[in-house]
Parts: structure tokens; C-alpha cells; sequence
């Protein structure tokens, strides 16, 4: 099934610098969303090759919904979970015959981990970010704790996140020294700033809870920055 996809072009030159790779790997930056949710799919082909399960995780439902479109698109299908049994269940080899495993943000529980397969090479991708830091950070404890051997976020920069909170000029910046529209952007800082975004996003927010997708949240709670 995978061999028919293409691998994504990935990095230019100047953001190309590889390092030993740790469990958070830098995040997967592309100019726009429905590119990024485009290439997270086609990347799937090369990381079904060293993984024996892949986990793909979105915050909010819209774009749950593209990535499942995107992924028919490519004939693809993906399996879908909805609760943290299910997840646990995939953190202890319990699915064996889909390599891809399409979930839905859920509430893990970083303080009870489930019974896993060490030996089991397991990896997952976070479509997006959510606007505070709290969720994503409770994916990645929860992460560590079913030894996910890595963990790494997908973001793009037309996301509320960059341009209502100081992404712009890495955006500019990176067009500068040839940021093509079709290529993805990895570097720490980047991901270190995405991080400090966050933080101020929370300062300004009024409250969270459930949204269609990140736009929405961001007018419940985040009024100021409209």
C-alpha cells in the first residue's frame, strides 16, 4: 500500500543541520495548511518503514477531518480512535494490522501508563499545535511513558499561532534565504519559539475548551488578538 506514495521534499540547505535524535524531534514547519496536511500524509511511506506503528494525533476535529480526506485522496486508510483505552491499546502492540493509526486529541493520563511493548518501534505525529502549552505537553509525557520511540509536531505558518503572535518574521526570515513553498523548515529554534508563543497565547487567553478547529478557539478565547 505504501509504496505508491512519493517521498515530500524536506528542508532547505540552511535548516538542514541534522542532530542525534532525541525523542521530541524539532517540528515539521510548512507554509500552509493544506500543504503540510498534504506531505504529513505522503511522509507516512517513509516512516512506516522504521516504525511498527504510527500514531497521528489532531487537536481539533477540522482537521481530523482533512487528514482523513487527504488520506483517501492517496488510498489510504486510516484507523480511527476516540478514547484513551484505544490509545493505551495501541501503546501495548494491541493493533497488529494497520501500521498508520489516525487518533483524535485525547486525554491521556501521563501518571498511568499502560503495559507496553518496549521492543514495539513506535512513533507519533502531532498534526498541529494547540494554542497553550498545556495539552501538548501532556502528549509528550505521555509519550515517554509508552516509550514512544519519537514524538514531533506538524505546523504551518498561515496557523493563528504565527501569524497573531510573533511567527511572521521567522515566515519572512526564512523566505529570505529561500524558503520554498513546497519544502518544510526543521530547526530548535523555531521550535523553541513556538513554545514561547504558547506561553503568551496563555497570558492572553480567557479559558479553553472544545472547538471545530483552531480558528474557532481562538475567537472563544483569544478575542484581543481577532
Amino acid at each position: 500500500m505504501y509504496e505508491q506514495f512519493k517521498k515530500p521534499q524536506i528542508m532547505f540547505g540552511f535548516f538542514s543541520k541534522k542532530a542525534k535524535k532525541p525523542i521530541r524531534e524539532d517540528d515539521v514547519i510548512w507554509q500552509a495548511e493544506d500543504i503540510k496536511i498534504h506531505n504529513l500524509i505522503l511522509g507516512l511511506a517513509d516512516y512506516s518503514h522504521d516504525s511498527d506503528g504510527i500514531m497521528i494525533i489532531a487537536h481539533f476535529p477540522k482537521t481530523l477531518e482533512q487528514l482523513v480526506v487527504s488520506a483517501k485522496k492517496n488510498n489510504l486508510i486510516l484507523k480511527e480512535l476516540h478514547a484513551i483505552t484505544d490509545a493505551d491499546r495501541w501503546a501495548t502492540g494491541y493493533y497488529n494490522d494497520p501500521v498508520v493509526i489516525l487518533s483524535k486529541a485525547i486525554h491521556v493520563s501521563p501518571n498511568q501508563p499502560p503495559a507496553v511493548q518496549e521492543e514495539k518501534k513506535k512513533k507519533i505525529i502531532v498534526a498541529e499545535h494547540f494554542p497553550t502549552p498545556e495539552k501538548d505537553i501532556l502528549l509528550m509525557n505521555w509519550a515517554i511513558n509508552v516509550k514512544a520511540e519519537s514524538i514531533q509536531w506538524y505546523e504551518s505558518t498561515d496557523s493563528p499561532i504565527f501569524t497573531r503572535f510573533g511567527g511572521d518574521q521567522i515566515r519572512i526570515l526564512a523566505e529570505k534565504l529561500g524558503w520554498k513553498q513546497n519544502e518544510s523548515m526543521q530547526h530548535r529554534f523555531i521550535t523553541s519559539s513556538i513554545g514561547s508563543m504558547q506561553e503568551k497565547i496563555l497570558r492572553k487567553s480567557t479559558g479553553d475548551g472544545d472547538a471545530e478547529d483552531i480558528m474557532q478557539w481562538f475567537k472563544s478565547y483569544v478575542p484581543s488578538s481577532l
